[in-house]
């Protein structure tokens, strides 16, 4: 088994219960550790446990948090900034890592990697094949369940748990600037047309109204979604046609896919005020926004029901799988016209707002949503969050405060001074506020604010089209000023970049940072 290569980690996926509940055999049943690759679910000794990052292949290697695989296998681990390098320490075997260096050491002795550690959005992820045998444990891979196991090697035995005391603070804490991989950026930023004009035909036509993006959001696996309101299109009565697009970063191309479209599987049963069960049909669900959560590597819709039977705000998550994650009291018309936060640490517990009527909820996923407070603005034009280090932090576009979520509500963390803001963005752990010059970065933890990049002098092409991938199309620029606002919204990916929809060109623009 250990000369055979490890195909990509594939387990758990919509189903923890899948793992819990089969009949794969004893030894799986035994494992003390199974995980599937780009899934936040993962089992622990037959316990499910919510990972801070998923596990993702680089290369023909699985890279997995180190917090996760360390704690599970009773290795203490210490982190040294400045050399950047990662000791993992059991039972007197000593094993070191670098970030970014493809050669570790064990015990003294060289060792090469076939991937090297590094550091994604604060969190650290190491190669599971190397860390794993050196911490004596088999690794398998059962086909027919496309499953990796990680087992105990023969008189080894359970890894022991790490004492409270000696669990190590794991690199690197997100405000600790030595600890983040080092990242210059370009001298001046430039501009890339990801897709061509769509509709140019009808643009002409002074009966033509294009299509709306509401909201984009870009994941860990190099995918930008935006959700689409087609004000001509059929669906939903009086809103339109929705749907989400789709732009993968590793298969470039000149069109944006239909990444998802709102189908029956949006339906669902609910009991009305005498008891009795009634049908939600998808097409009375109004889509708005969009949010993906970097704990759970979830993307999630927020949207609005029309039933007049059944005027509620609902949350569904659309990727990995699609189900109904909670719906809001029942508090008349919704008017989800104001950006709204979503967050939560593990998927299991999420809060929310709901800007218009100026409330707070949180809510079990499958459960109706409690009320939690109320928004200290009272008159909030949009609010924001993420999530550092297991605490979420909500911005309010109204008062320009920074909040801290907690089992009573939000608790004021830091007020901001913020001027002529046109359109913000949530990634990466960080808020992005743009106005008509620059696009600053806010850190949630101590409120400072710092420009990100500049608007001003930024050229794009009108009618081009350019595919970075393969180098192929029109770069040819012209002359013009970016507007970052409500109807071009914009995100910020993985990898720094800015993605911004041009609702005139009806394009998807890449403003890039970072190389």
């Amino acid at each position: 088994m250990k000369n055979k290569r490890i195909p990509a980690l594939v387990l758990l996926g919509a189903a923890v219960t899948g793992l819990l509940g089969g009949t794969a055999g004893a030894a799986e049943a035994d494992a003390a550790i199974q995980l599937r690759l780009n899934d936040t679910a993962a089992l622990k000794n037959g316990q499910p446990v919510i990972l801070e990052t998923p596990p993702e292949l680089k290369g023909d290697t699985t890279m997995v948090p180190l917090r996760f695989v360390s704690e599970s296998l009773g290795a203490a681990v210490e982190w040294d900034g400045t050399a950047r390098t990662i000791t993992l320490k059991q039972d007197g075997r000593n094993i070191r890592l670098t970030i970014d260096r493809p050669e570790a050491e064990v015990d003294g002795q060289p060792a090469a990697l076939e991937q090297p550690a590094f550091i994604r959005s604060g969190t650290t992820l190491v190669p599971l094949r190397f860390v794993a045998e050196q911490l004596h444990q088999d690794v398998a891979y059962d086909a027919a369940t496309k499953t990796i196991t990680l087992t105990p090697a023969a008189g080894q035995g359970t890894p022991p748990a790490l004492p409270p005391e000696k669990k190590p603070t794991y690199p690197p804490p997100r405000d600790t600037p030595a600890a983040e991989p080092v990242q210059q950026k370009l001298e001046t930023p430039t501009v890339d047309d990801l897709t061509r004009p769509s509709n140019v035909g009808n643009m002409a036509s002074k009966y033509y109204f294009p299509p709306v993006m509401l909201s984009s959001v870009s994941d860990k696996r190099d995918h930008v979604y935006l959700l689409q309101n087609d004000r001509e299109g059929s669906g939903v009565t009086g809103y339109g046609s929705f749907r989400i697009l789709q732009y993968d970063k590793r298969v470039a191309g000149p069109d944006l896919s239909y990444g998802q479209v709102f189908d029956h599987r949006y339906n669902f049963s609910y009991k009305d005020q005498y008891g009795n069960t009634r049908p939600f049909d998808y097409s009375s669900f109004a889509p708005a926004q969009l949010h993906y959560n970097e704990q759970t590597g979830g993307l999630y819709v927020m949207g609005e029901s029309i039933d007049p039977e059944y005027q509620r705000i609902l949350i569904y998550q659309v990727l990995p799988e699609v189900k109904l994650i909670t719906s809001s009291p029942n508090k008349g018309v919704n008017f989800l016209t104001n950006p709204n936060f979503l967050a939560t640490t593990d998927g299991v517990r999420f809060y929310y707002s709901d800007v218009y009527h100026g409330t707070i909820y949180t809510a079990q996923a499958g459960q109706e949503s409690v009320a939690l407070d109320s928004i200290p603005s009272g008159a909030s034009n949009g609010m924001l969050s993420v999530v550092q280090d297991g605490q979420v932090f909500v911005i309010d576009k109204g008062d320009q405060s920074i909040y801290k979520v907690t089992n009573k509500g939000l608790e004021l963390h830091k007020k901001l001074e913020l001027e002529k803001v046109k359109g913000m963005s949530a990634s990466r752990g960080f808020f992005y506020a743009a106005d008509e010059e620059r696009i600053y970065q806010i850190n949630p933890t101590n409120g400072e604010k710092s420009v990100y990049t500049a608007l001003q002098g930024l050229m794009y092409s009108g009618a081009g089209y350019y595919n970075p991938a393969e180098e192929q199309g029109d770069r040819a620029y012209q002359a013009g000023r970016l507007t970052v606002d409500s109807s071009n919204p914009f995100t910020v990916d993985e990898a720094g970049n800015v993605f911004l929809f041009d609702s005139l060109y009806q394009k998807l623009r890449r403003i890039n940072v970072y190389p």
